[in-house]
């Protein structure tokens, strides 16, 4: 049993941190956390700027992680840090932080031992691969990706395959096929089949 310095009541060891060095602080856990929510709302600057350096730190950590000490962009090799990102490989990020109801992005990540399925891109890639189902970057045939740019948007995303000369969006090729979408979508994004290839092979 021990004595708490603030609010004199005395508690079980287990009742108070123990520093690095064994000891065993002279507050009680719960006075602790007091002071803490007292200085956190009468310096809410200093908190702001706590939590930004911390969120900082996670993201260089995720970053480090799947890119190395020095991570760039898998599609285009930009090396900036500001403009990095990471990204789902197969897609639906949205979905998972949704679903999860995560907080913390990168936080999540370091708790789960930074799992696979995951890379580094920049934003612009990271925008157009999300817009378009593909970065110009990685369009093997270019007159398909600027038909979809000219391709009016519906509520839908559409990315415009053109195949022995009938061009249709991924989800219509998908029903024809008898192929499901997300398929045709990973063959395209994460193994950069040419069309041809993309529609021609069978399950």
């Amino acid at each position: 049993m021990r004595k708490c310095r603030d609010c004199k009541k005395t508690k079980p060891i287990s009742d108070f941190y123990i520093d690095r060095k064994k000891v065993i602080r002279p507050n009680c856990k719960e006075c602790v956390k007091q002071r803490s929510k007292e200085h956190r709302l009468q310096n809410p600057e200093m908190r702001k700027k706590t939590a930004l350096r911390y969120y900082r730190h996670l993201r260089m950590k995720a970053l480090q992680a799947y890119g190395g000490a020095k991570p760039f962009c898998a599609c285009c090799g930009l090396n900036q840090i500001e403009f990095l990102t990471i990204d789902h490989i197969d897609g639906g990020g949205n979905k998972q932080r949704q679903k999860m109801k995560l907080r913390s992005f990168y936080s999540w990540l370091k708790k789960n031992n930074y799992p696979k399925g995951f890379q580094i891109l920049c934003m612009n890639c990271n925008f157009a691969k999300g817009m378009y189902d593909i970065c110009p970057h990685k369009s093997k045939n270019l007159s398909t990706w600027e038909s979809s740019l000219k391709t009016p948007r519906n509520s839908k995303r559409m990315t415009m395959l053109t195949f022995n000369g009938h061009t249709m969006c991924i989800t219509d090729w998908a029903k024809q096929l008898g192929i499901n979408r997300s398929v045709l979508s990973a063959r395209i994004n994460r193994n950069h089949w040419a069309v041809d290839k993309t529609l021609s092979t069978p399950i």
